[in-house]
């Protein structure tokens, strides 16, 4: 800009700028809040995360001739569906349902070597198994088909308010610190040595390990004492500090816990 020049007050709109791409060019180069946000959604706790099934099996299905449900639910051609209970367990993973007495194949995602490891997550939408999510457990070099496929669960608990269709909990209004966070307690004890975690509107807030001074906290006692991670037990609610989190929770708000069962 050349001296004794100046840009007119909202001559520059936001619809006068180019979108950032989706995908950066370089290391270095901008990108969008979406690529960033998916980015940090799949580093979570390590996973690699697919996009969501439709339904899931913890028992064996017949992948030559499947049925017209699995899990419950009533397929329909194209739906991706989990199955973790296969008597072969090399056979466990992401499959594409393609009608009653037609093979299912596995999904676009997850029918190469490449696109199954260890770590590689997903959720399931409908059925017996809704709001849980899947991880592959086996470690080492996968070979699809041949090496066996260890699967194991951990659970996004739903809210107990009818309103709430998105599977997740709807936040209670906190004014002051140690005010209880959501309406829905933990619904299930987690696994002792499991990750255990909090999602307020898509953000991870810190949670204190035994301790009351972060964000947030998991106790048994009405907020008094903090639980530490493997300890947490059916019944403790999540607590919230507004002060050290820069923010107070509003009923709009939505949060989810996640764990190892």
């Amino acid at each position: 800009m050349q001296d004794g020049k100046q840009i007119k007050d909202a001559t520059i709109t936001e619809a006068k700028f180019a979108p950032l791409p989706n995908t950066p060019s370089g290391p270095n180069a901008p990108t969008s809040r979406a690529y960033v946000d998916t980015q940090l959604a799949q580093s979570v706790n390590n996973q690699d995360w697919k996009n969501s099934v439709r339904a899931s099996s913890n028992i064996n299905v017949t992948i030559a001739s499947p049925g017209a449900t699995i899990g419950g639910v009533a397929m329909v051609n194209g739906d991706r569906v989990v199955l973790y209970g296969q008597t072969l367990g090399a056979a466990n993973w992401i499959y594409n349902w393609n009608g009653p007495t037609v093979p299912m194949t596995r999904s676009l995602d997850a029918d190469a070597n490449s696109e199954v490891t260890s770590q590689s997550a997903v959720s399931v939408e409908e059925g017996s198994d809704a709001g849980k999510s899947f991880r592959i457990t086996t470690t080492g070099a996968i070979v699809l088909g041949t090496t066996v496929l260890a699967i194991q669960s951990f659970v996004t608990f739903t809210s107990a308010n009818p309103v709430s269709t998105n599977k997740f909990m709807v936040a209670s209004v906190t004014t002051a610190d140690g005010d209880v966070a959501c309406v829905t307690v933990v619904t299930s004890t987690p696994n002792a040595s499991s990750y255990v975690g909090a999602n307020v509107n898509g953000d991870i807030p810190e949670l204190g390990n035994g301790i009351k001074t972060k964000d947030c906290y998991f106790s048994g006692d009405s907020g008094t004492t903090a639980r530490a991670f493997g300890a947490v037990l059916t019944g403790d609610k999540l607590y919230w500090n507004g002060s050290i989190a820069g923010y107070q929770l509003a009923a709009t708000d939505r949060i989810t816990f996640t764990y190892n069962v």
